[in-house]
């Protein structure tokens, strides 16, 4: 088949779509699967261990979605296997959490300390497959090619490496369903790839972008979760990406005094680091004023203070609960 394009290999039935590396084309070709089956458009049903999942494979505009419905214990389910890219941009669903470019066999540098520190739940709410090795939540990218949920009502997706391949999964946290719910969608975008899963071969354009890909993939989940802007988007500033838990109340009045004498601010943000204990709003840590003194400080210059929803547990904070 001299026309199938580099990477990319069709099966006599043009159903399968099956990638592998251009250099390396007499290694054994691994099968793209969903579900752990191979990759076809259509609708399957299976069952297992409890489990009953429902899905559909469907062209899209640039590439494939994946649909369906689950009940059961439903637990951690593998939605997305296929060969893992040489390096591809990771993501993480915390704001604080690292966005960058990794290597399947590269670690999270420096996070392991930090989770120590504070919670074992500081970057993912599965610790567990996190201090394997990268994970990358909602999405997984790299040119040419991005593959990412659409969702996360019910479950929190995920990518991770295992071996020299990719894997996305849908964690449940072994909760039990016993009426079918909605599955997370799977996008899967290839453009310049070449290949469609039905049909000839079409002829390889240039690969996409990352950053084309990402903006592909921000419409649809905007679609996906009906996602409408304001007419007007408030201008903020956060001390959390600042200071982090290093913030004095030097540092709000000065850049308070900035904001007002230049920067547009409509949203002026004081995070965790005033407080005592994170998540103790009313006791704010040496060398604060008392938290109505910060409030009529920051509204004083027409802006609005949002206060944090976590908390450590300490015996202070736990007596306030009490």
């Amino acid at each position: 088949m001299d026309t199938v394009p580099p990477g990319v290999y069709f099966a006599k039935d043009f159903r399968r779509i099956i990638l592998y590396d251009k250099s390396e084309k007499d290694r054994p070709r691994p099968t793209v699967q969903i579900f752990g089956r191979d990759f076809a458009e259509g609708r399957r049903i299976f069952s297992s261990k409890g489990t009953n999942v429902e899905y559909t494979v469907e062209k899209c505009r640039t590439g494939f979605k994946v649909t369906g419905k689950a009940r059961g214990r439903l637990g951690r389910i593998e939605v997305f296997r296929g060969t893992a890219p040489r390096e591809f941009l990771l993501n993480n669903w915390q704001s604080w959490g690292p966005l960058q470019k990794m290597r399947p066999g590269e670690g999270h540098q420096g996070i392991e300390e930090v989770m120590h520190t504070y919670s074992p739940y500081v970057f993912t709410p599965i610790p567990d497959v996190f201090k394997k090795g990268p994970v990358s939540d909602y999405f997984c990218a790299w040119p040419g090619c991005l593959v990412g949920f659409l969702s996360s009502r019910v479950a929190h997706p995920f990518f991770e490496i295992e071996g020299d391949e990719l894997v996305g999964c849908l964690e449940y946290f072994d909760t039990v369903f016993d009426k079918p719910i909605p599955l997370e969608p799977l996008i899967i975008l290839m453009n310049g790839s070449g290949w469609t899963p039905s049909g000839s071969p079409s002829p390889a354009g240039p690969e996409s972008p990352v950053e084309e890909l990402l903006e592909e993939y921000a419409d649809l989940a905007a679609a996906e979760n009906a996602v409408r802007m304001p007419a007007r988007n408030p201008v903020g500033w956060s001390s959390w990406y600042q200071y982090f838990s290093n913030l004095q109340w030097e540092d709000v009045e000065k850049n308070l005094r900035l904001a007002r004498e230049g920067f547009p601010f409509d949203v002026f943000q004081v995070d965790d680091g005033f407080e005592k204990d994170i998540g103790d709003w009313l006791t704010t840590k040496d060398g604060f004023r008392p938290l109505p003194d910060l409030a009529r400080l920051i509204t004083r210059h027409r802006c609005v203070a949002f206060l944090p929803c976590h908390l450590k547990r300490t015996q202070a904070a736990s007596s306030r609960l009490s």
